[in-house]
């Protein structure tokens, strides 16, 4: 069998790790896998596609984009972008294509216009109302989804009626190589002595890191010894965020607080770690909280997405509203004052990682769903 999956943003995140790890895994069961990417800001990725043995395409496609000179762009190139993607498609004659992400709209078109079967993955719950619109629309070309948790497939799919295959397939983590038996802890985190907590994403709005701020402002009137860390990308197209949490370190006088940038070795920043925490106001999978979990870390989250399915409250991990520093803190302050509970619940959520969210069973699954589209077959959805 033969993949083509397209993602349009070529800059390391959670789901061009998780298009890396299923095709490497894939590719042992005769499942080939040529993953199409934009060309811009996208080496890391090469890198670990060209690692794990994936063939791949670095393309010139044009994102979807805020600014006003980034949006003309994007619709000037929209129906040439479209023609290239169809003719690269039909050279390659693949069975399926998977197109990621609601605003995916140009592999959907080009898929369809090559002939080919389409698969929609809806990862995320949070979108401009014009895109969901589109969305909604063009949904009826596809042949099956794949949504990222219950919430997504509710946001996404909840008042459709669609006899078509839709399998919720969590974002994955490699719980062999996040092991905190064999993972050693990053040496430079070390040397920040007291209690160390981190926060894992890529920054823009979406992850509240203004909120984990607001919760360090707190706890620092409460505790010494303690160190934030936020390990994620700082991009340009989020300069006006990054400014403002910036700014709102300075004034609160935080020299606790400290932005790691983008790491290669985040199993290594986890195992350094006493405290994970997420702030996000909007997620689906957070593959960062997974990780967090199967490196033993007792977490601190938002109720956003498939956190609730994994995270129990008062049992791994505490659960609180968005946009709460308060509780933030409050729970924090729970797990600062007490090790044995961090322990306990990092055991726990180790577990129900291994269980449920490991890269086995996201593999299984996505060959599954193919193997359907692929022979025409549906599931009870």
């Amino acid at each position: 069998m033969k993949i083509i999956n397209i993602v349009l943003d070529g800059r390391i995140a959670g789901p061009q790790l998780r298009i890396a790890e299923v095709a490497k895994r894939l590719k042992k069961e005769g499942i080939d896998t040529i993953v199409f990417f934009p060309d811009k800001d996208s080496e890391r990725f090469e890198k670990l596609l060209s690692d794990y043995g994936i063939d791949y395409r670095a393309i010139r496609l044009n994102k979807l984009s805020k600014s006003f000179f980034g949006f003309f762009r994007w619709k000037l190139t929209f129906i040439p972008q479209i023609l290239k993607l169809k003719k690269i498609i039909k050279e390659i004659n693949p069975d399926i294509v998977h197109c990621n992400a609601s605003w995916q709209w140009k592999g959907v078109i080009a898929g369809r216009l090559a002939g080919k079967k389409l698969i929609w993955h809806l990862n995320d719950t949070r979108i401009p109302s014009y895109i969901r619109g589109i969305f909604r629309f063009l949904k009826n070309f596809v042949d099956g989804f794949i949504v990222e948790g219950r919430r997504v497939k509710e946001y996404y799919l909840k008042n459709f009626k669609i006899n078509k295959p839709i399998m919720e397939i969590q974002a994955p983590v490699n719980t062999e190589k996040f092991n905190p038996d064999i993972v050693k802890p990053d040496k430079n985190l070390l040397k920040y002595e007291g209690v160390r907590i981190l926060s894992v994403g890529n920054v823009n709005p979406y992850k509240g890191f203004e909120y984990f701020i607001d919760a360090a402002n707190i706890l620092n009137k409460k505790y010494e010894n303690l160190w934030f860390f936020v390990a994620g990308n700082l991009f340009d197209t989020q300069k006006k965020y990054i400014d403002y949490l910036k700014k709102k370190i300075s004034n609160y006088n935080l020299k606790n607080f400290i932005f790691l940038g983008g790491v290669d070795n985040i199993s290594e920043i986890l195992k350094a770690s006493d405290i994970y925490v997420c702030s996000s106001v909007a997620e689906a999978s957070p593959q960062s909280v997974w990780e967090a979990m199967a490196m033993e870390k007792p977490v601190v989250s938002t109720d956003v997405g498939s956190v609730p399915d994994f995270i129990r409250e008062g049992k791994n991990g505490f659960i609180v509203g968005v946009r709460n520093p308060e509780k933030l803190a409050e729970r924090i302050s729970v797990l600062i004052e007490n090790p044995d509970l961090r322990k306990k619940f990092g055991i726990l959520s180790r577990e129900i990682a291994r269980k449920n969210l490991d890269i086995k069973i996201c593999s299984e699954m996505h060959k599954k769903i193919y193997e359907l589209i692929t022979k025409n077959e549906s599931l009870n959805n």
